[in-house]
């Protein structure tokens, strides 16, 4: 069974042309377009990464410009990633996941018809207590992650527990497109 949002989660589909995903962004959420922080490598196939965040244009440029100093990550705090990685032998997620990462708790699950796997506190940069997707298509592995919860770096303004909830509802909406 794939990961579900919660039954109350609204938002607005993001499409995703070039790595072919979809996923629902909440209210006041927008795709990062900061240089540093996104990332599309064409090729064959495509490799890169989005995050997709709550920060406004200007604190992101703040973040981003305070962590050029060598300082701790507080653009991605409160985020969710999408990394396209190659998977050049064409691993399972299964296989993919196992070789890479530890988990607390993994779980198979299915995910636009592809087997995909479901893991709760594993690799770094996931957020403590948040569960991550990993699925296979083709020749790269799709890894959806919430990143780094830390009140440190929590946008001004911002309702930490509505944020934990709206990177997990986000990651949950993940599906492919192609």
């Amino acid at each position: 069974m794939p990961p579900l949002p919660s039954p109350t989660f609204v938002g607005t589909p993001y499409d995703d042309a070039f790595f072919g995903y979809r996923v629902v962004v909440p209210p006041g959420w927008r795709r990062s377009t900061h240089p540093r922080l996104t990332r599309q490598t064409p090729g064959s196939p495509p490799t890169g990464h989005e995050i997709f965040t709550v920060r406004t244009i200007a604190d992101e440029e703040q973040q981003v410009a305070c962590c050029l100093v060598g300082s701790a990550p507080p653009p991605l705090a409160y985020t969710v990633m999408v990394q396209v990685v190659e998977n050049p032998q064409r691993l399972s997620s299964d296989q993919w996941f196992g070789e890479r990462y530890t988990a607390n708790q993994v779980t198979r699950v299915t995910i636009s018809g592809r087997a995909a796997i479901r893991a709760k506190d594993s690799p770094v940069g996931l957020a403590p207590g948040a569960t991550g997707i990993w699925v296979a298509r083709d020749e790269v592995i799709f890894k959806v992650t919430p990143q780094q919860y830390d009140p440190r770096w929590l946008p001004v303004g911002a309702n930490e527990a509505r944020l934990i909830e709206d990177c997990q509802n986000i990651v949950d909406s993940f599906e492919l497109t192609r």
